[in-house]
């Protein structure tokens, strides 16, 4: 956008807030103009029978111009623009929605439990001398456990060139993807795997290599790739060729793409053999990627009505309070969704002078209660965005299939009176200067930063705030990025009392680099593990190495319950909130379902938006 087109789109956006006038959502009438009276009637055109479309031809997503990607081809590190039009021309085998996966291509998720998934018996060389498995016929066997998956695919699936879609397409997607000059990001699977077969055209399977147990099992297909279509290209090939990384011709999902013109969009349209939603999907017959040069085009090209939908990258740095006015005027909608990203409070349980010794103030399990009681983490969410976020009280988010839900953790709401009380109760005795004391000493914290970061300077200002009523002194010490990172972090060296930071969220919740005994970073172990609080909880630490290798995810539940149990007593962090994500659409455009662990294209099938009138 040139910058006098952006000055006056700030300009009217401004007035439109500050006013608060709401902007008509029709345009006003115009008086038709009368022709001279010199000019010859044009013939009137006959009548056609063809009905009036009642949905839009397209729905236009507006990107950012300088994250327009070189490249479809899907083995890659791939960017979420990228996935944006992946998602809609070939759709995962499965959806990752709500931190858990659900079958798109199969009957079913195959586990332990329903019996797609089972353990079978085997016999296996080993080295004599060290008792490890190998590939060479020693001579002397033992017995192993492997593990095979059954993927049963569903009948109604085609490709663009109506080819059904069958086994030996993911056979063969395993072959290309396992092949190091295929540059797959997740190479490290092929290297589990001894088997990936065909049954049958609608039945794949994995078997594990020997004693090779991976949690997420149930994920481990391979890509679908049109073996009659890209065969005839070598791997290097495929990853150069027009038809493969930049066309993905043919195709299965409800799109395939028409044109890319660099610079300016990506045109996909509806797939006639697509089936897998039923003869009516997708609803719309287009969908088109235009880039656009910067966030303030985007935005003003969806208060224009020349985009419908703007991603999360696209709306970065606009100001919060101004999408939210441009929605109360009816000029936008916009959702907003937890992020993958959570926020917390580490508090240091050793001193940082000597890491053998309690820390002086965060030893004390009734100072930690009371820093938790203290921190109005919903009003420090709202400073942060204006919108509530999802407060936690875990390392697991609520939704997530492995929270055992609120009754069974200990929890800390804001009430500034019980964090008193604790104070009082641990010694620490509010004097006349508004501070408090304990044995001389007075009340004083210093919380790390990373330097730089606004979410990071309210969090600690809210942190601050809230704290000092209470006689608590927080100093903030902002880091510099590069030595915030590295081997000479005072995170990892665990030179802090507080420290806040983000931690990402997975399908998975691990724990076991950031809550076990073992994973406390140390002179001794060379500085390993991410456990910057120093907790060592015997009970949560044996629970979360027996989740980290349980292949039933029942039990694996249950083992997260009880380190979560175990976490929320003792205290070794204050969990805040998860960071949101915004998205801006047309009002009218219907059907859109942002979820915080997919991509947004995943039910782009079922969008909707009727056509102007």
């Amino acid at each position: 956008m040139k910058p006098g087109c952006r000055v006056i789109v700030l300009l009217a956006l401004g007035l439109l807030v500050a006013c608060g006038a709401p902007v008509p959502t029709t345009p006003p009438s115009t008086s038709t103009a009368t022709l001279p009276k010199t000019a010859t009637p044009l013939p009137v055109p006959t009548p056609t029978s063809t009905p009036t479309p009642t949905v839009a031809e397209a729905i236009i997503i507006g990107l950012l111009q300088s994250r327009e990607p070189d490249t479809l081809w899907p083995l890659g590190n791939l960017t979420d623009e990228q996935r944006l039009v992946l998602e809609a021309v070939m759709e995962p085998p499965m959806t990752t929605l709500d931190y858990d996966i659900q079958p798109v291509l199969f009957e079913q998720v195959p586990t332990l439990e329903n019996g797609g998934a089972r353990f079978i018996t085997v016999q296996v060389p080993i080295d004599p001398a060290t008792g490890a498995i190998t590939v060479t016929n020693t001579g002397v066997y033992t017995q192993a456990q492997q593990l095979q998956v059954t993927f049963r695919i569903r009948p109604d699936l085609f490709w663009s060139d109506g080819r059904p879609l069958q086994a030996k397409d993911s056979v063969f997607g395993y072959s290309v993807a396992c092949t190091p000059e295929a540059g797959y990001a997740a190479y490290a699977r092929c290297e589990r795997v001894e088997r990936y077969e065909a049954v049958d055209a609608r039945t794949i399977r994995v078997t594990f290599k020997p004693n090779v147990m991976e949690l997420d099992y149930s994920t481990y297909y391979w890509p679908f790739f049109p073996e009659h279509a890209w065969s005839r290209y070598t791997v290097e090939e495929m990853a150069r060729a027009e038809e493969v990384a930049r066309r993905l011709s043919p195709s299965y999902g409800p799109y395939t793409i028409q044109d890319w013109v660099p610079g300016d969009s990506i045109t996909l349209v509806r797939n006639p053999y697509y089936t897998l939603h039923g003869q009516d999907y997708p609803r719309i017959n287009k969908l088109i990627f235009k880039f656009v040069p910067d966030t303030y085009g985007l935005l003003s090209q969806l208060l224009a009505g020349q985009v419908d939908l703007v991603e999360r990258n696209g709306l970065q740095g606009l100001e919060p309070r101004l999408l939210q006015a441009l929605e109360e005027n009816g000029l936008l909608r916009l959702y907003t969704q937890p992020a993958l990203l959570w926020e917390n409070i580490v508090m240091n349980l050793n001193d940082p002078s000597d890491l053998s010794r309690p820390h002086p103030v965060l030893g004390d399990l009734r100072v930690r209660q009371a820093l938790a009681y203290a921190t109005n983490r919903p009003e420090m969410a709202r400073a942060v965005y204006l919108f509530p976020a999802p407060v936690l009280n875990s390392w697991i988010l609520p939704g997530h299939w492995a929270y055992p839900g609120d009754d069974m953790l200990t929890l800390y709401p804001y009430d500034p009176v019980k964090a008193s009380a604790l104070l009082d109760e641990a010694g620490w005795i509010l004097a006349d200067d508004g501070y408090r004391y304990k044995d001389g000493q007075r009340f004083h914290l210093r919380l790390y930063i990373l330097a730089g970061q606004p979410i990071r300077e309210t969090i600690a200002q809210q942190f601050q705030e809230a704290l000092e009523p209470l006689g608590m002194e927080i100093e903030v010490i902002r880091v510099r990025e590069e030595d915030w990172y590295g081997g000479n972090s005072p995170l990892v060296r665990r030179q802090f009392d507080l420290a806040e930071f983000a931690w990402v969220v997975g399908l998975e919740p691990d724990g076991q680099v950031v809550y076990t005994c073992g994973a406390i970073p140390s002179e001794a172990n060379g500085w390993y593990g991410q456990n910057y609080a120093g907790w060592c909880n015997e009970t949560a630490t044996q629970a979360l190495l027996e989740a980290s290798t349980e292949l039933y995810r029942g039990k694996r539940a249950r083992l997260y319950r009880l380190a979560q149990e175990q976490f929320t007593a003792e205290l070794p962090a204050i969990p805040l909130f998860t960071r949101l994500e915004h998205m801006a659409a047309n009002p009218k455009l219907a059907n859109l379902k942002p979820n915080p662990t997919e991509t947004l294209t995943w039910n782009c099938w079922e969008w909707q938006l009727p056509a102007q009138r």
